[in-house]
């Protein structure tokens, strides 16, 4: 069976030879294979004849082929996107239908963002879709197939123009459902169910099965479009109407799975983008998670890839029950309460024992996601509680942890070197999401004391941890952007756990703590683009130094030096700088008195001298009146806290700047008229705890109060003004009286009262009392 000849016959030679070739493939692998060698044909004739009859059965040879998924890479070398998108678009009446068929079953493991890029024939392919959308002589058929492509359209404005006819063809559809509804939940004519039912856990009454069955065609494709549309368009003005968002919220208790997933996945990315009433997400995450709790217990033993639906029905992965839970579970972790609480812990982790056996070589795609998505949900889990933690453990997880991580690194160790091919892209791709998951989940058991003593140092992953950090850039940087960025969150979510490990009382801090890592640190740190590294680089070393271990500050400089932390506190990305923030305050911190370090290393650094700041001090007001960002204001006033713990002649210069104090002092005021929040209440607490240091006696017992004058400070060089000034604040007393005159007393005073929060009354009365002492001793 050959086409070589086919543009020298005749027309009715034409239409005769490809109609007999339908006959010969349809079915038939053996007749498929024997045209392989003049494929390209078929393209050509897609592309520039005109005969319908011709056209519509080439159309069906090419979607023949495109039922198996091992003929999808020899699909692709006769740039069948083009050939399908250029031919819908100039016979769409004839060829939609079929072609859209063949997308679907090609798209189910390809991306079409990635396979064609012409934006003005796509906008065209994309305005053939909203045509159809809008012609009311549509066939079903036809209708179908385009409510089941358009979940695999990639992002763009241009989806827009869909939102609206597909709407309205979903209006005449829910309309008649909607009464029935309605009038099964308001027997008594009472429609307040419909002003009620959006912050209520519990779902409105479902119709029976049997009302809406025959349906079901046409409610679930459209709803699974529509699911697209709302996550990929961003305009306020998306919105589902009253009707349809009370008629999904009741088809999550369908049993239909097409009716009850298309519901899920709408309401989903509804609740995600555009729900922000704070009680209506919270009801509408517990009424998803119980519809995905249900979905996966019926479909978790299906082998399919498709697995939770007819084969006639194919929907991107990222619409799977599974895929939807660990993306719920994901934007709020606390979500994940209520599957502990129903005992689906047992159900996840089955998932992935029953799907994995290390004496597999190869793990197909579909299986591969059921278990990526499973590690996910247990991720976020594992990462609320202690003792969802060791629950967690109790499950054979260990061994896809430690394969998925080894096999991540070998691949690319066998690339040698080599820009991967789109081959070992589809490779890599499939290992980072495995890889990824498994270090989500190794990261949120990281965070336990006791695992980190145990079960995280039998697994033996340190190695291969820092063999994941060790992949090349140069090798990332050639990858497909999504895959690129993609590794680059791998290796920020491995450095996550290496700083979660490298604490004082982990049982693998000194293996970790090597010049290797230290290495990597650096060059993160110095080279690389990404704030991601750059950040989590920042946080293992901040992790590092926290509890005044001297080592660990004395090889600190190895890793980074002191100019470039100062440098990296004036950074764009925020999280770098509260990082670089709580670096400078645990270097401050303990016996070992780093804080003089800083103060003299600032004076003599680069940045000094570019800025004409001398003074750390005022170093450290500059960047408190440059930042509204509540994170970084706690950790430059906790860098403060720890100044002022380490000495008498820091608590003096500290007294000396007045820009600082006073800029502390704002921070303490109250007003009833401004709702406070919980970051104000943190930042105030890290005030306090600065004047309780600045107010703290050096001497318990055997000395007057009166006569507490140190003159320890006589022969520093100090930049404090006028140097009387910094002797008289060596005494606790004048510091305790120059605080109260500022206000600070007043306003923790009245704080005190207004708060209901025990550790910051706590450490308010105490401040109270250090400076009330004084205060009365003064007046005696």
């Amino acid at each position: 069976m050959s086409l070589l000849a086919f543009q020298s016959l005749s027309a009715d030679e034409k239409i005769e030879q490809i109609d007999s070739i339908k006959l010969a493939v349809l079915g038939n692998d053996r007749e498929k294979a024997k045209l392989q060698d003049s494929f390209g044909v078929l393209g050509e004739i897609l592309l520039t004849e005109s005969n319908k009859t011709l056209l519509q059965n080439t159309a069906i040879i090419v979607q023949s082929f495109s039922y198996l998924r091992t003929n999808v890479e020899f699909l692709l070398r006769f740039n069948i996107f083009e050939v399908l998108v250029k031919s819908t678009i100039r016979y769409p009446a004839v060829l939609a239908e079929i072609n859209f068929r063949t997308l679907i079953d090609l798209l189910s493991t390809n991306s079409l963002s990635e396979k064609y890029q012409d934006e003005r024939e796509y906008a065209q392919f994309v305005g053939v879709l909203a045509g159809i959308l809008r012609d009311p002589a549509a066939s079903p058929a036809l209708l179908f197939n385009t409510y089941l492509l358009i979940p695999f359209l990639r992002r763009t404005e241009l989806l827009w123009q869909l939102y609206r006819p597909l709407m309205r063809r979903l209006a005449r559809v829910v309309s008649p459902v909607f009464q029935q509804t309605l009038q099964l939940n308001c027997a008594t004519g009472d429609v307040s169910v419909l002003k009620r039912f959006p912050e209520s856990v519990e779902l409105p009454r479902t119709l029976p099965e049997h009302a809406f069955e025959a349906l079901t065609n046409d409610l679930s494709p459209p709803l699974y479009a529509l699911a697209h549309l709302l996550a990929v368009i961003d305009r306020a003005d998306l919105n589902l109407p009253l009707p349809l968002y009370f008629v999904l919220t009741t088809f999550l208790g369908s049993y239909d799975l097409n009716v009850k997933l298309s519901s899920v996945n709408v309401l989903v990315q509804y609740t995600k983008k555009h729900i922000r009433n704070p009680k209506e997400k919270t009801a509408s995450h517990a009424r998803l998670i119980d519809a995905l709790v249900h979905l996966i217990s019926r479909t978790k033993d299906s082998h399919g890839p498709e697995y939770t639906l007819s084969s006639n029905y194919k929907i991107p992965r990222t619409m799977s029950p599974l895929y939807l839970l660990s993306q719920i579970a994901e934007e709020d972790p606390s979500n994940s309460d209520s599957l502990v609480e129903v005992n689906f812990v047992d159900t996840i982790a089955s998932i992935v024992t029953a799907n994995y056996s290390s004496d597999r070589t190869f793990l197909d795609e579909d299986t591969l996601y059921k278990i990526s998505d499973s590690l996910l949900i247990l991720s976020c889990i594992a990462g609320l509680r202690e003792d969802y933690r060791e629950l967690v453990i109790r499950y054979d997880v260990a061994p896809v942890i430690v394969d998925s991580i080894t096999r991540h690194a070998k691949i690319y160790r066998e690339l040698d070197g080599r820009t991967p091919s789109p081959a070992d892209v589809g490779v890599l791709k499939l290992s980072n999401r495995i890889t990824l998951s498994s270090c989500y989940l190794l990261r949120s058991l990281s965070r336990s004391a006791s695992l980190l003593r145990t079960y995280l140092v039998e697994l033996k992953l340190v190695r291969k941890l820092v063999d994941l950090l060790h992949i090349p850039d140069d090798i990332i940087e050639n990858c497909p952007d999504e895959l690129r960025l993609d590794e680059i969150r791998l290796k920020s979510v491995v450095l996550g756990i290496v700083s979660n490990s490298i604490v004082e009382f982990s049982a693998v801090k000194h293996e970790l703590a090597s010049d290797e890592l230290a290495l990597l640190l650096h060059r993160f740190i110095y080279e690389s683009r990404y704030d991601s590294l750059r950040m989590n680089s920042l946080w293992v070393i901040k992790n590092s130094l926290f509890g005044g271990n001297r080592e660990s500050k004395e090889n600190f400089q190895t890793t980074v030096s002191l100019d470039k932390i100062f440098e990296l506190c004036g950074d764009p990305n925020e999280r770098i700088q509260e990082h670089s923030f709580d670096i400078l305050r645990n270097l401050a911190v303990g016996h070992f008195n780093y804080a003089n370090k800083i103060m003299a290393d600032f004076a003599a650094s680069e940045l000094a001298r570019r800025t004409g700041q001398s003074s750390f001090l005022d170093f450290l007001c500059s960047h408190l009146e440059k930042t509204s960002n509540p994170d970084v204001i706690v950790a430059i006033v906790y860098v403060v806290v720890h100044l002022a713990a380490s000495n008498e002649n820091n608590r003096a210069l500290i007294m000396c700047n007045q820009g600082l104090l006073k800029k502390l002092v704002e921070f303490l005021e109250y007003s009833e008229r401004v709702p406070d929040d919980e970051d104000h209440w943190k930042i105030r607490l890290s005030v306090v705890w600065a004047v309780l240091n600045l107010s703290w006696r050096e001497e318990t017992t055997g000395s007057d109060l009166d006569n507490d004058e140190d003159d320890s400070g006589e022969d520093m060089d100090v930049d404090a003004g006028d140097g009387s000034d910094f002797r008289r604040f060596l005494s606790p007393k004048n510091r305790a009286l120059r605080l109260i005159e500022l206000g600070f007393y007043d306003a923790i005073r009245t704080l005190n009262n207004h708060c209901t929060i025990s550790d910051f009354k706590e450490r308010a009365r105490m401040a109270i009392f250090n400076l009330v002492l004084y205060e009365n001793k003064n007046k005696s």
